[in-house]
């Protein structure tokens, strides 16, 4: 069967398919698929944001199905070599053109933000998670292969047994067969080193379709003619250096599109509103895989929010950055490995009673090297407006707790914890124009043998219930230590002692913790960028019962050493430090070893 398709970048072209790749075309025909993804959003709620794109599922699988044939025109190795998939015998080009028909008809109206929330609801019911398994035919382990990625594949896979229910012999054949090629190419590790070859193949062809897409809505730093890059995949070989090579440069491009398009800030506040609005529409029906079946025959996405309850502004509680190649170790082993929403989730139940909004931008996946390229992750957290500031300290002391379970010794958490802490201070403070720097104090001077930060990002958190190995251990004063380096050995010294006095066992049914911050944090003015004050260390303390904070302490500390140093000079000092700041919640001042004091204020 020919096709002639007009494709933006490229213009009118001719595609080509036959055998099963056509046959399976004619059951998605028959079942009104192929109209469905024609109308079907590609970009689903961010085009209430960017009106001008308007390009389908349809386009996408088109674009992809002309990709592959040029590269068969390449003669790529592979692509002509055939095998047996269930009871058929498939080349390795109709592999590719069947994945490129089946990838798309798993997607909901609205694509992103639905499926993130539907994700949530599966995380919580059991009993979805096994109606959806029965019906996909997967095993536990290939269910928790499933995340926001990979959501559309198992719904194809529930799709496909819908449809298969339905078809005669032959064509339960062929979607047999479909069924076993998305699980070999997405749930499972490809079944030979062809299959591993096809499916590389695929993820080439599937990033660039959507560069080819989305590139007309961007400002690129440099205009690409994609008609002649495609016109010379012809006489390309493609071999896996040449094709990872090819991939560095398209993720160049792609990174700029994600960063203007899907994670710039305006999409990334409106997937997670949609998001919760899906999850609390969910939370109310009661067939929900009923729900799910009506989404997955319909195109238009008012239809799956039109029972919805009006959207409720959100709010930033906090959000931080981190670049990467700055911590590759803690992309790989925590947002790369497990998943965007298998953190999200976690995080969701952890925190009983408050549903705070989060979304985690990874850095792009080269899916050839099978390792995050130069993207930046950045951590957000958002709260219905009107929660009042309580409901924001608490979301971010639950979500201080929920960081030190989940990735304990991880390298790199520490700019997540940093912003937390910050999150919390900015709440105490009636000024909104003020800047918040935390300087970590010189490592050798605090150390906890349990846990290793760098030096500038170490802000450690750990549980009352090992006093033993967190009493930290100090050098002795040595008589080379410039004057800086004696107020720092003093100050943590300080902080130490305060440590020591404030250190109580866990009451029963609570959980008490305690962040401890062992360096300098000042306060700037905005717009004079002169310091306000400045304390030399910090220490909070943290309540969890059932799952939520119901108390939280912060104690800063006014250090003062040598001679001519009274015993009252810091409570003055801390005093006229909490008044500039204009800071009216503490209930006391007290000293520490004499000449030092510490201001305890009560957060929540």
């Amino acid at each position: 069967m020919k096709f002639t398709y007009s494709i933006p970048t490229i213009g009118k072209v001719e595609i080509n398919f036959n055998g099963y790749p056509y046959k399976f075309y004619q059951i998605m025909e028959r079942h009104n698929e192929v109209e469905r993804l024609k109308k079907l959003e590609h970009l689903g709620v961010l085009q209430n944001i960017f009106p001008g794109i308007r390009h389908t599922r349809w386009d996408y699988t088109m674009t992809m199905l002309y990709l592959i044939q040029r590269l068969r025109e390449a003669g790529l190795e592979g692509l002509s070599r055939t095998r047996k998939v269930g009871e058929i015998v498939l080349s390795g080009r109709d592999i590719m053109q069947l994945l490129a028909l089946v990838a798309n008809i798993g997607h909901f109206p609205g694509t992103f933000a639905v499926e993130k929330g539907i994700m949530r609801y599966i995380a919580q019911s059991k009993e979805l998670r096994n109606k959806l398994k029965d019906l996909a035919a997967i095993d536990d382990e290939q269910f928790s292969q499933i995340n926001y990625f990979t959501l559309n594949k198992l719904m194809a896979l529930v799709k496909l047994q819908w449809w298969q229910e339905e078809a005669d012999d032959a064509e339960k054949n062929l979607i047999s067969a479909v069924k076993q090629l998305v699980k070999q190419s997405f749930l499972d590790e490809p079944p030979t080193e062809h299959h591993k070859k096809i499916v590389e193949y695929f993820n080439f062809v599937r990033r660039m379709s959507y560069q080819l897409l989305d590139c007309l809505y961007v400002n690129l730093p440099v205009r690409v003619e994609y008609a002649e890059f495609i016109k010379q995949l012809p006489t390309l070989s493609l071999e896996r250096k040449q094709l990872s090579a090819l991939m560095e440069l398209i993720d160049q491009y792609t990174r700029i599109v994600y960063k203007q398009i899907y994670h710039s800030q305006e999409a990334r506040k409106i997937v997670a509103d949609s998001t919760a609005q899906i999850y609390e529409q969910l939370q109310q029906k009661g067939d929900v895989l009923s729900i799910l079946k009506s989404w997955l025959s319909d195109w238009d996405q008012s239809n799956v929010y039109s029972n919805s309850s009006p959207a409720v502004e959100i709010e930033q509680v906090f959000s931080v950055t981190i670049p990467h190649g700055f911590w590759p170790s803690f992309l790989i082993e925590t947002f790369v490995e497990k998943g965007v929403d298998t953190l999200e989730i976690d995080l969701i139940t952890r925190i009983s009673g408050i549903k705070p909004l989060i979304l985690y931008i990874p850095g792009l996946r080269d899916p050839i090297l099978e390792a995050p390229t130069s993207g930046d992750l950045v951590f957000e957290v958002y709260l219905d407006q009107g929660m009042g500031d309580d409901a924001c300290i608490k979301v971010a002391g639950s979500v201080l707790l929920w960081i030190h379970h989940v990735f304990g010794k991880t390298v790199g958490v520490g700019r997540i914890t940093e912003a937390l802490f910050k999150s919390i201070l900015r709440h105490i403070l009636p000024d909104d124009n003020i800047d918040i720097n935390i300087d970590i104090t010189q490592e050798e001077f605090f150390k906890d043998k349990d846990y290793y930060f760098r030096p500038e990002e170490r802000i450690e958190i750990f549980s009352a219930g090992k006093r033993k190995e967190a009493v930290q251990m100090f050098q002795r004063e040595n008589k080379q230590w410039t004057s800086r380096i004696k107020e720092q050995f003093n100050e943590c010294k300080v902080l130490q002692e305060l440590i020591k006095r404030k250190w109580m066992d866990p009451q029963k049914g609570e959980g008490r913790y305690h962040l401890v911050v062992p360096g300098r944090i000042r306060f700037i003015d905005q717009q004079s960028r002169q310091q306000i004050a400045e304390f030399d260390g910090a220490f909070l303390t943290l309540v969890n019962r059932k799952k939520r904070i119901s108390k939280m302490k912060l104690f800063l500390i006014e250090a003062k050493s040598g001679k001519r140093t009274g015993p009252s000079a810091a409570e003055k000092e801390l005093r006229s430090k909490l008044k500039r700041l204009e800071i009216t919640r503490p209930n006391r001042i007290r000293r520490i070893l004499k000449k030092n004091a510490y201001v305890e204020i009560k957060v929540i």
